[in-house]
């Protein structure tokens, strides 16, 4: 059997590596063509031990970018693994960011207090209607309680009744 104990780097390969990753992902074309002027970004950038890579992130605003490098283990030189964008979601955790929305803004309507009121087992139901308009369902023992149709892009309940 092969242990492995992931290992720190000392403070002096610490900044060699920091130095030669940055100047390689600062080297980038495709780094580049997404920064424009990388002097306009915050930046900085940490070695993880235990996936052995390096992540360089920039922010700007709300714009964040994050590099991934690793040294390659027979020429020693760093090389880029990926570019990702950390604020992006796939499209399972947008589904259910958007499905989130819509319940959140369902359950601020008028009069859902007092149809769920006194009832701890009652369940959503959610379904999109196209666009940002969804319907929002809550309901107990097979009885619709409350019903809202919302639109999660304006921000407003468009139709809301309890039963």
């Amino acid at each position: 059997m092969e242990l492995y104990a992931p290992r720190e780097l000392s403070q002096e390969e610490f900044q060699a590596g920091q130095a030669a990753v940055e100047a390689v992902v600062l080297d980038d074309a495709e780094v580049l063509a997404l920064l424009g002027d990388p002097a306009d970004w915050d930046h900085g950038s940490d070695y993880d031990r235990f996936e052995e890579d390096w992540s360089v992130w920039f922010d700007k605003g709300l714009e964040s970018w994050l590099v991934i490098a690793r040294q390659d283990e027979d020429t020693e030189k760093y090389h880029i693994e990926d570019i990702l964008d950390p604020m992006a979601f796939d499209a399972a955790q947008a589904q259910e960011l958007t499905r989130n929305q819509a319940i959140e803004l369902a359950y601020s309507a008028d009069d859902v207090d007092e149809a769920l009121n006194g009832l701890d087992d009652w369940r959503i139901y959610v379904e999109n209607q196209g666009g940002s308009v969804w319907s929002v369902s809550f309901a107990a023992d097979g009885k619709e309680l409350f019903y809202a149709l919302v639109d999660i892009e304006a921000e407003q309940v468009l139709e809301a009744k309890a039963e």
